[in-house]
């Protein structure tokens, strides 16, 4: 008798949904309430820190420069802190905060170790270890952001990650669904905006439309 077998995608999957569901039964946050009184006058802080590449491996001989999942995470978390010290140095109230996440978080959008259109990807570890680690960051940047003001986080997918971006604010949602103090837009769509006062801004990677085609595009989509 012969036998010939070969991975099935969906095994790969299905063990990282299993994995995610069994990290969240683990540990069901129950946040207790932060009444943030309304502030007039107050700022809005926004804390964006983009090209992340989470997963990304480079060797300083070849590349000129060490990148890991470990030093990926501290470099973050140190600039997330480092901005918002700043802000505090300018003695304004903080009103909201608004944290965009995406934006190529992510080094690869699958255990295949490629971005979304296939480029091949240098990764330390496999796609699940990754994911994993990147949602535990985001959670604890946002745990962290929250005790200053209420935080709108607003998904962002890059040209590296669209679809596991998607994912990941899918399980944001899940994890702060009961948290009135952050909200999450997830909409899988390439540009978003956000009003706080009478500014709007508009969030988008860039990778599929020209920068200076984006104020009219912004003024039509969302007039």
């Amino acid at each position: 008798w012969n036998a010939r077998f070969a991975k099935r995608a969906e095994c790969a999957n299905k063990t990282l949904v299993d994995d995610l569901k069994a990290d969240m039964l683990s540990y069901a946050p129950v946040y207790k309430a932060i009444k943030h009184e309304p502030v007039k006058g107050g700022k809005l802080l926004v804390v964006s820190i983009f090209d992340a590449h989470l997963g990304k491996l480079s060797w300083a001989e070849q590349d000129g420069q060490n990148y890991d999942l470990k030093i990926a995470k501290e470099v973050f978390m140190k600039a997330l802190y480092d901005l918002v010290g700043k802000a505090k140095q300018q003695g304004e109230t903080i009103a909201r905060v608004l944290f965009p996440v995406g934006n190529d978080y992510l080094t690869c959008d699958g255990d295949d170790n490629e971005t979304s259109a296939g480029t091949p990807q240098s990764v330390d570890g496999r796609f699940p270890k990754i994911f994993r680690e990147a949602r535990k960051m985001l959670v604890e940047a946002i745990d962290y952001l929250r005790q200053l003001a209420p935080v709108d986080v607003v998904v962002i997918p890059g040209n590296h990650e669209r679809e596991s971006m998607f994912h990941l604010g899918d399980a944001l949602e899940c994890w702060y669904h009961a948290d009135d103090t952050v909200s999450i837009d997830n909409q899988f769509v390439p540009r978003k905006y956000y009003t706080f006062g009478d500014t709007v801004f508009g969030l988008a990677h860039g990778d599929t439309i020209k920068q200076e085609k984006l104020p009219l595009l912004g003024a039509y989509e969302r007039p």
